[in-house]
C-alpha cells in the first residue's frame, strides 16, 4: 500500500493502531493521519459528532464575522475603486488573515476548557487516557493558562537560541556560510517543532527521561577528548541545563522522531484561522496515541471518563 493510500486509511478509516512495517515513512504517514483519524474516530459517536460541530459552528461564525468586518475596516476595498486593483485586495486579504488569527486565539483562550473536554471526550471514543479537567467546562478567560502560554513561547525562544553559539560558526564558512547557517537553524527548528507537537499529550511530560536528550549527548561525547574537548564538555553541561524541562519530551520523541514529524507536519498543514480552530482538540489526542504506539506504559487510574457538555454555554 502506498503512504498516500495509508494516510487515506488512517485519516478516512480512523486507522489508529501502529504499522507493523513499512519502516520510517509508514510511520510518517501514519502520524500525519491520526489528527483526522481521531476526529473520524470520535464523529462514531453521536454526542461527540454534535457537541463538536456545534460548538466549533459557533466559534467559526464569530471568527469569520468579526475577521471579515476588520479586514474591511482596515482597508478600502469597496471605497477607492469600483473595479479594486490588486493592491486593494492584497490589503484586505492580508488584513483580515491578521485579524482572524488573533481572534482564532482569543476565541481558544475563551473557550479553552471546551477545547478540553471535546479532547477528552475523544481519548475516550478511541480508547487512550485523558488529562483530567479541572472542572465544568465554560467560557472564561483563564489568565493562569494565557501566564502557561506565554512561558511556552519565551521557551521555545530560548531553546531556539541554544544552537546559536555554534550554528553562528557556519557564518564563517566561505561563500556558502549563509546557507549553511539557515539550513542548520531550519532544521533545529524543525525539531523543536516536532518535539512540542508530541508534547501536545500530558503523557509525554510525565515520562521518564531514560538520560540528556540527543544533541547533548553528542557534545558530551566530544568531550571526552583531552583538553580540545574542554569547550564541547562546558557547551553540553550548558544545553542540559537550558533543556532540563523538556528533556522528558525529547526522550519521548527519539522514542519515534518519524511519527513525531509527521503529526508535526499535519500540525502546520491546518494552521489557517478556522481550520485549526476545528482540528485543535484531536492534536493532544494524536500526540496520545503515537506515545502509546511506542508501546509505553501508563498507568491506567489516570483515565477519567468524558465529561458532560450543556448544550447552553456557561458565561460564569
Amino acid at each position: 500500500m502506498g503512504h498516500a493510500r495509508y494516510i487515506a486509511k488512517v485519516a478516512m478509516q480512523a486507522h489508529l493502531t501502529p504499522p507493523d512495517g513499512g519502516g520510517r515513512l509508514r510511520r510518517f504517514a501514519w502520524g500525519f493521519g491520526l489528527p483526522f483519524g481521531v476526529v473520524r474516530a470520535a464523529f462514531h459517536d453521536h454526542a461527540v459528532r454534535s457537541h463538536w460541530l456545534r460548538w466549533t459552528a459557533i466559534q467559526l461564525t464569530v471568527l469569520f464575522a468579526a475577521g471579515v468586518r476588520i479586514g474591511l475596516a482596515r482597508s478600502d476595498l469597496f471605497e477607492r475603486h469600483v473595479h479594486p486593483k490588486f493592491a486593494d485586495v492584497a490589503a484586505f486579504v492580508t488584513a483580515s488573515y491578521a485579524a482572524l488569527t488573533i481572534l482564532e486565539w482569543v476565541l481558544i483562550a475563551l473557550s479553552r476548557d471546551y477545547h478540553d473536554a471535546l479532547s477528552q471526550m475523544a481519548a475516550s471514543a478511541t480508547g487512550v487516557v485523558a488529562e483530567p479537567l479541572l472542572g465544568p467546562p465554560r467560557i472564561r478567560l483563564d489568565f493562569g493558562w494565557l501566564w502557561v502560554k506565554m512561558k511556552r513561547r519565551i521557551r521555545a525562544l530560548w531553546l531556539l537560541a541554544t544552537a546559536l553559539p555554534i550554528v553562528s560558526l557556519a557564518l564563517f564558512v566561505p561563500r556558502i556560510g549563509d546557507e549553511v547557517y539557515l539550513a542548520l537553524m531550519t532544521a533545529w527548528t524543525a525539531y523543536w517543532l516536532a518535539v512540542f507537537a508530541i508534547g501536545g499529550s500530558f503523557v509525554a511530560w510525565e515520562s521518564a527521561a531514560p538520560g540528556a536528550p540527543w544533541f547533548v549527548r553528542m557534545f558530551q561525547a566530544a568531550g571526552r577528548v583531552p583538553v580540545l574537548g574542554i569547550p564541547f564538555r562546558v557547551y553540553a553541561r550548558f544545553l542540559a541545563r537550558a533543556t532540563r524541562s523538556v528533556t522528558p519530551v525529547c526522550a519521548v520523541f527519539e522514542r519515534d522522531p518519524w511519527a513525531a514529524a509527521g503529526l508535526a507536519v499535519a500540525r502546520g498543514l491546518v494552521g489557517v484561522p478556522g481550520v485549526y480552530l476545528f482540528f485543535r482538540p484531536a492534536f493532544s489526542v494524536a500526540a496520545t496515541h503515537t506515545i502509546l504506539g511506542q508501546g509505553m506504559a501508563v498507568t491506567p487510574s489516570i483515565r477519567h471518563e468524558p465529561p458532560q457538555i450543556s448544550s447552553a454555554p456557561d458565561r460564569r
